[in-house]
């Protein structure tokens, strides 16, 4: 029997066992090796940290199957699949679970000298990537980056291997040491309304560029003030309560523009494959690191432990996974 990890209600989470059915001709079946959890969305997701109307309220019906960081191997081919066999290592955006029947569309081949840890990080690779082809960063831009956890951290590796000169905030100092690792030219440790001295002072003034990664609502106000007049506040964190963000005087006064980014944003030249592939690529290349991000490892049926450690110390994690082989 197969098993999945879902929430059952808020804070509620339980490793349950279902049926993944019969294989089709025109599907596969993945058996799971690791999934990583995105504390921030999941966590969302799991403490209903959102308003009622939102996107997420629309979306999180319990019980809802969480996830979408998922690592695995191929252990039955549909007879109309071409292109995959038995064997073969695929990155998915599907939920936690120990087994998937996928369409070929939804796989991703990984490199043999890609790890299955480092692969499960391609979704919040992608996520990152946004700030790069939508996100208005030029080659070699001086950015300063909000926000040191996942998605910042991914963000930040990006930059870095595009060229620019990145400065990043986080109040927790084992997040600056990973950003130090992962190219960052200066780490600042306090809150965003504290960051802008350390911005100047790094840079010889305000960037063109700031990017808010916490999806926090009150940093969007606090860094709108960081960015330089007519320059650019990315929004790539993606908060619960969306009315709460508020606007500064920056916008009109100084001309400050605002820029939301989110892994939907594909277009015709910057797509899912595409971007698996150059992450890929950069991993082999050295310019894109995940060494030291894998920080606590939990078996399947240890979920609520992972949960629980993810909602209340989640300052003392990064990269928090489940080992399913």
């Amino acid at each position: 029997m197969a098993k999945k990890i879902v929430f059952q209600g808020k804070g509620h989470v339980e490793l349950i066992d279902f049926e993944t059915g019969e294989l089709t001709a025109d599907r596969v079946r993945l058996k799971t090796t690791c999934s990583l959890i995105s504390t921030g969305t999941e966590g969302i997701c799991f403490n209903r940290l959102f308003a009622p109307g939102t996107h997420w309220d629309g979306w999180v019906k319990y019980p809802f199957a969480t996830g979408y960081c998922t690592v695995g191997t191929i252990i039955e081919v549909g007879s109309e699949v071409s292109g995959w066999k038995i064997g073969d290592r695929a990155f998915a955006r599907v939920v936690h679970a120990s087994e998937h029947l996928v369409k070929p569309s939804q796989l991703f081949p990984i490199p043999d000298s890609v790890s299955d840890t480092d692969a499960m990080w391609s979704a919040l690779s992608m996520i990152g990537s946004m700030v790069l082809h939508t996100g208005d960063i030029r080659l070699e831009d001086d950015v300063a980056i909000v926000g040191a956890g996942p998605i910042g951290q991914m963000a930040l590796r990006w930059c870095v291997a595009a060229g620019c000169n990145a400065i990043i905030c986080d109040p927790v100092l084992m997040r600056l040491e990973m950003a130090r690792a992962g190219g960052a030219g200066a780490v600042f440790q306090g809150s965003a309304g504290e960051f802008g001295s350390a911005i100047e002072g790094f840079f010889g003034g305000k960037p063109r560029i700031v990017i808010d990664t916490t999806g926090i609502a009150s940093v969007f106000s606090a860094a709108l003030p960081l960015v330089r007049n007519f320059g650019t506040l990315v929004l790539l964190g993606d908060t619960g309560d969306p009315s709460q963000q508020c606007l500064t005087p920056d916008a009109l006064r100084r001309g400050v523009r605002i820029h939301a980014c989110h892994v939907s944003h594909e277009t015709a030249d910057w797509f899912e494959s595409r971007i698996h592939q150059q992450f890929y690529r950069l991993l082999n290349a050295g310019r894109f690191s995940i060494d030291g991000l894998n920080t606590h490892r939990f078996l399947p049926h240890e979920c609520v432990d992972a949960y629980s450690l993810t909602s209340t110390k989640r300052a003392e994690t990064m990269g928090v996974w489940f080992d399913w082989s």
